[in-house]
């Protein structure tokens, strides 16, 4: 098996099954396959959710990776207000290519208006 990073509870699950399907896209693998597979990328909390499951609930890949991401939806970051660049002020003491970074992290965390 690729290596796959292991999901995180306060990452995307979204994201989690793109890097999944990148890595195994390369392969010719039946769907019990990649169910199994993918219980092995989910680290702790994802492991103890997919323990969980109840037997003959999910019939195939495509129904896990919507009960996961069901599982972990909340765990999409909701994109910011555009006015929330209009209350960042540089700090005391921080120099001016740290507000810029911290300035240039927010820009890329905004919903388009």
């Amino acid at each position: 098996m690729p290596h796959i990073e292991q999901f995180k509870t306060n990452t995307n699950p979204h994201e989690h099954v793109k890097r999944y399907y990148s890595a195994m896209t390369q392969y010719d693998y039946d769907d019990a396959l990649m169910c199994m597979m993918f219980a092995q990328t989910l680290g702790d909390q994802g492991s103890r959710w997919f323990g969980g499951l109840a037997g003959g609930l999910i019939r195939n890949f495509e129904e896990l990776i919507q009960a996961f991401i069901r599982q972990f939806i909340e765990n999409i970051q909701r994109r910011k207000s555009i006015f929330v660049l209009s209350t960042l002020k540089q700090r005391k003491n921080e120099k001016l290519k740290d507000y810029l970074n911290r300035f240039s992290q927010e820009v890329s965390e905004v919903q388009e208006p």
